[in-house]
């Protein structure tokens, strides 16, 4: 991604810079006032990978961008696993796959822990790249390089910031401010100004100097006022064709073919760009009423994109916002767009020709690389690729491919995945495997569960004898200060006391007066696992329990259920039963107690009369 790497230093400041290479060279500055400034490119440099760079300020430890590709090759986090867990914060400058795909990665495996610092758009955004991401690959194919929990955890660190917010670090990062400015090209995308003393460093990469549809240019300018150290990138140095002529000549590629009952393909990422591509195409379906076509976005996070950016009209350009000022008009409430989730969707809508934005922009997965399998032998089809392409992905092949001649093309080949239900011997096999697994889980567990449960024991067995060695040869110093005999006496009851505390007898009374007391100890271990030397036993040693588990919870059998219901109505009547019939034969015998008793007093009275 960056071709190229700006480093300027102050005057009077001793420069130590080695260029950097492939394998990611240090550059070290010293400045006069003893601040040290180090900077570690991990990968991103001289090339079009993704950006991680480690920025290392007097000790402190920031990482810069923590990015990934779409292909999600390991290998290439080999430099960052090596210093994942020393790292002190992460800025992240933009909510893309390539500026911090790697944070649920690095969170859930490779030990990162720390805070992260972004703006609430990167932030809400990113999290949105990164959910597509999961959904989209764990629907084709097993997927285990990192979870929902993962991605939870990592943006669960966040701290969510505003432009020219100043935010202090703690730890080893005390005297250091990092402020966040705008970046444009994406929203809430920002460049990054690290301060200590009077040392500045500013991280810019991927900004955009022009306006766009719903963002403003970067404050690049206002920025650099002779930093202590730039790092940027000089990736779009040869400049860009104009966007009126741009935007133009994409909708006249997307009409011609639509017009001939083609399908257009616009692979995009979920929360990125998009939002530009759909306002520009909203503005010209409405100018051209083109209604009859069919404009789709195709995500499993289309809903939330959207919500999210109706509702942070704030962090967008003059025009949105003075549009929703002057007439409440809310420019992502589109009339034209339909939101789709997945492929059985999209195949749900009325026939005829669409245009369907989806992701991902690199083709690598998700629905844009089923639908150009599908679309792609059709001539009057088009696939318009509106984005960078990675190297090394389907996109920069289908690129590169486009600019030969027609003679010259080679076929692509194109290899899709898709879960399906196992069946037979393969479903048994699987069953087996998963058996096997939980069972090695849950001795594990228990093995460690009984380790240190036996190490506890064991130190409360420890504490109370020295407690009781202690108390005994406190009281044998006091009564052996007349009598040596006495002393001597007193360490032989301190050695007992503490014998006996080992075989678990316990002392009773300060008398010397003792019962002998077994401790309670467990017959039913958790996972049938014994402790060494011990008689207990399982109870139910052959029984395995392995309930069936849906998306709700355990699978219940409904005649079971049913009997059990019918069970406790049973047991409810027969106790109901039970009560009412002692209330009735106390009612009696109260009666009959109260005639007996009148009648006395009757008696009585009439013998007082007497």
């Amino acid at each position: 991604m960056n071709s190229d790497d700006v480093v300027m230093a102050e005057e009077g400041t001793t420069t130590d810079v080695a260029a950097a290479s492939a394998d990611a060279a240090a550059k070290m500055i010293t400045l006069d006032r003893g601040t040290s400034i180090k900077v570690t490119p991990l990968y991103g440099v001289q090339g079009e990978d993704p950006l991680c760079y480690l920025l290392e300020l007097d000790g402190c430890k920031i990482l810069l961008d923590c990015g990934w590709n779409d292909r999600m090759t390991v290998a290439t986090l080999a430099p960052l696993a090596a210093v994942a867990p020393s790292i002190d914060a992460v800025l992240v400058s933009h909510p893309d796959t390539e500026h911090l795909g790697a944070l649920p990665y690095a969170f859930g495996k490779l030990g990162l822990k720390c805070k992260v610092y972004a703006t609430l758009p990167v932030h809400k955004m990113g999290m949105m790249f990164m959910y597509d991401h999961y959904l989209t690959r764990s629907a084709d194919a097993d997927f285990d390089l990192f979870t929902l929990d993962d991605v939870d955890t990592a943006f669960g660190s966040f701290v969510p910031v505003r432009y020219a917010q100043h935010s202090s670090l703690g730890g080893n990062g005390a005297g250091i401010t990092v402020t966040a400015y705008a970046a444009g090209r994406m929203l809430g995308g920002a460049v990054w100004k690290v301060h200590k003393d009077a040392e500045d460093v500013v991280y810019a990469v991927d900004y955009n100097h022009r306006k766009e549809k719903h963002l403003n240019g970067t404050t690049l300018e206002s920025v650099c006022n002779r930093p202590s150290l730039l790092i940027t990138d000089a990736f779009n140095a040869q400049g860009a064709p104009p966007a009126r002529s741009r935007d133009n000549d994409v909708v006249d590629a997307i009409l011609r073919s639509v017009r001939q009952d083609g399908n257009v393909l616009i692979p995009i990422d979920p929360a990125g760009r998009v939002l530009e591509l759909v306002l520009m195409l909203e503005e010209r379906w409405a100018q051209k009423q083109l209604g009859a076509y069919q404009l789709v976005l195709l995500t499993t996070v289309a809903y939330n994109t959207l919500e999210f950016a109706r509702s942070h009209l704030e962090w967008m350009g003059e025009n949105v916002a003075r549009s929703f000022e002057r007439d409440r008009h809310n420019a992502f409430n589109t009339r034209y767009l339909t939101l789709c989730h997945s492929l059985e969707e999209l195949r749900g809508l009325r026939p005829g020709p669409k245009v369907v934005l989806a992701s991902f922009g690199s083709l690598e997965a998700g629905p844009s690389r089923h639908l150009f399998a599908e679309w792609a032998s059709d001539p009057r089809n088009l696939v318009v690729l509106t984005d960078r392409m990675q190297p090394g992905t389907l996109s920069r092949d289908v690129h590169e491919c486009s600019r030969r001649p027609p003679g010259a093309r080679e076929p692509l080949r194109v290899s899709l995945s898709r879960r399906v239900m196992l069946e037979g011997e393969e479903l048994k096999a699987w069953k087996e495997d998963k058996a096997a697994a939980r069972g090695a889980a849950a001795a594990a567990v228990a093995a460690a569960e009984a380790a240190a449960e036996a190490e506890r024991i064991a130190a409360e067995e420890s504490a109370e004898a020295e407690r009781i060695v202690a108390a005994a040869a406190g009281s044998g110093g006091v009564d052996g200060e007349g009598d040596g005999g006495e002393g001597g006496e007193g360490a032989a009851a301190a050695k007992v006391a503490a014998a006996d505390s080992l075989l678990g007898v316990a002392q009773v009374s300060g008398a010397g007066t003792r019962a002998a007391e077994l401790r309670r100890r467990r017959c039913l271990i958790d996972g049938f696992v014994l402790p060494p030397g011990t008689a207990a036993v399982p109870m139910f040693e052959d029984e395995l329990w392995e309930p069936e588990m849906t998306d709700f919870g355990e699978a219940i059998d409904a005649e079971v259920f049913a009997r059990a219901m019918q069970v406790l109505s049973n047991m409810g009547a027969t106790q109901s039963s039970n009560i009412v019939a002692p209330e009735g034969a106390a009612a009696a015998a109260i009666a009959g107690g109260g005639n007996g008793s009148g009648g006395g007093r009757g008696s009585g009275g009439g013998g007082g009369g007497i």
